[in-house]
């Protein structure tokens, strides 16, 4: 399962489009609980963005949004994760404006988490700040004043 990694970003790199995104969403589940240094979760990003460029619009556009470990999901919340984890604001932005685009549901939810984890721990101010964007603008939570 960890080989359809490098295998779904070749494939990408040369055209080919992945159709068969379950193992592809469990490899990259996997580096992503088990890994936090920044270099590592960049290179994994660039190969995530090479993998998700390449996934097949029948994939991508499934509508069984009712299934929570749907494998497209997976992969844009992963993605998501991931990009945060590289402490780089440019390439948390492309990752998460693609989440609010293709997860309107999760993203409010995904930014709230994302609040509560750099509360816990010591992310950069320009990681901060970027984060508290997305919340304010996409959080789930909503007071009418």
């Amino acid at each position: 399962e960890h080989l359809c990694l490098p295998m779904a970003g070749w494939t990408g790199r040369h055209g080919g489009e992945i159709r068969h995104l379950p193992p592809v969403a469990h490899a990259l589940a996997y580096f992503a609980e088990h890994h936090s240094d920044p270099y590592f979760m960049t290179d994994l990003l660039n190969l995530i963005n090479e993998i998700f460029e390449a996934v097949s619009p029948g994939v991508s556009e499934a509508p069984a949004r009712s299934d929570p470990m749907r494998p497209w999901r997976l992969l844009i919340l992963k993605r998501a994760m991931i990009a945060t984890r590289t402490l780089q604001p440019a390439l948390m932005q492309p990752a998460f404006d693609n989440l609010v685009e293709y997860l309107p549901e999760d993203a409010g939810r995904f930014f709230e988490d994302g609040m509560e984890q750099l509360h816990s721990s010591d992310y950069p101010e320009p990681v901060r700040d970027l984060m508290a964007r997305y919340y304010h603008a996409f959080g789930s939570t909503r007071v009418l004043h």
